[in-house]
């Protein structure tokens, strides 16, 4: 079993420009950039082509 520290992954995948903050009413959200988006839709591809 893995234990994640969310908040550090989170500050992490921001540093390196993979997620951004979306602006919202009362919270705080992230969503994927661009970079992000682009990097998970390769990493699907290279699953799905084992």
């Amino acid at each position: 079993m893995y234990c994640i520290n969310t908040d550090r992954a989170l500050r992490e995948l921001i540093a390196l420009g993979y997620i951004k903050k979306h602006p919202t009413g009362s919270e705080t959200m992230y969503e994927l950039d661009e970079r992000g988006f682009e990097t998970c839709r390769k990493i699907r591809e290279q699953r799905t082509a084992r």
